[in-house]
């Protein structure tokens, strides 16, 4: 019977973790609201986002309604997805972002494909780089000097051409380098919202790379820092890295303003920004193999990754 009642605990804690696999990587909610119009209208722009993710845009903006129920909002796909891997993640963002951020103002929710943002404030053109999230591979590298050197310069290389290169979709770079003779190769990936400046592009970037890897993410094999106008990713395992799509998006679309709901008495956002510290919201656990965490985190996950593996041991 002691066995039995380990292998369902088995079987529930791995259950758990599997099932993370269709939400999000990232979210982060803010503002409360409880109007009525304020939740038609971002209805109705949920509804927009959805749409035009069917064209290969990679990038859409819009608005609809007017004063303080008034939301705007984007989307943003990996520069390597099809069109069709960029509607199915917004898609299915779109649907899910109003679960994980329920009558609030401001959201922001990052997949491994797409990135899905509303707000009570334009954004648009703004430069943001709050909240910002860190997430590693729990493996480290041992060979120091070399991680610093081959990582440092392929992410500094791909800064540059994201942001004044004339690459395809614009502020988007991807590449990949060997580590060392005989060894893997690592792989880099940056992007900015097109709706920045390129010097902004390349601040935001550079911020990341320059502070973030080797403070943060050092020395991991493989990390994330993802902020509301760009993100960066590196990894030694070649499962994320894809080459640029068949389909290439097309020049983002300019921003379009939405038929406004009808209007009803509304309450205004207090602005307060909120972070979620739910484990199994904010963690990626899609294998063990590659498992990410929030920085924040780590030491929990850890625990509840070291509890399954030893009651593995009992079979």
């Amino acid at each position: 019977m002691a066995y039995t009642g380990l292998g369902l605990l088995l079987i529930l804690l791995l259950s758990c973790m599997l099932t993370i696999t269709a939400v999000s990587v990232i979210h982060n909610c803010a503002g409360s609201s409880n109007s009525s119009r304020y939740v038609a209208n971002l209805d109705l722009l949920l509804s927009s986002l959805s749409s035009n993710a069917t064209s290969a845009t990679g990038f859409y903006n819009a608005s609809t309604g007017d004063g303080s129920d008034k939301v705007y909002g984007l989307f943003l796909c990996r520069g390597d997805t099809t069109t069709k891997d960029c509607q199915n993640c917004v898609k299915n963002g779109t649907k899910e972002v109003k679960s994980l951020c329920s009558n609030t103002t401001t959201a922001i929710v990052w997949y491994d494909d797409c990135m899905i943002r509303y707000s009570n404030e334009s954004f648009s053109s703004i430069l943001q780089q709050d909240p910002v999230f860190y997430l590693y591979n729990l493996n480290s590298v041992t060979n120091l000097d070399q991680y610093n050197q081959t990582v440092g310069d392929l992410m500094n290389r791909l800064v540059k051409e994201a942001a004044y290169g004339s690459t395809t979709p614009k502020y988007y770079a991807a590449d990949e380098v060997n580590y060392y003779t005989g060894s893997h190769n690592v792989y880099g990936l940056v992007q900015c919202t097109p709706d920045i400046t390129p010097d902004e592009c390349n601040g935001c970037l550079n911020g990341s790379v320059a502070l973030d890897i080797p403070h943060i993410l050092y020395p991991k094999m493989g990390g994330r820092v993802l902020k509301p106008s760009c993100n960066i990713r590196y990894e030694f395992d070649s499962s994320f890295y894809r080459q640029i799509a068949s389909d290439p998006a097309s020049p983002p679309q300019a921003s379009s303003p939405l038929a406004s709901a009808p209007s009803t008495n509304s309450t205004s956002s207090d602005g307060t920004r909120i972070y979620s510290t739910d484990l199994m919201e904010e963690a990626e656990l899609s294998n063990l193999k590659d498992l990410w965490t929030k920085k924040e985190l780590v030491r929990s996950l850890n625990a509840r990754v070291s509890i399954i593996f030893n009651l593995a041991h009992f079979f």
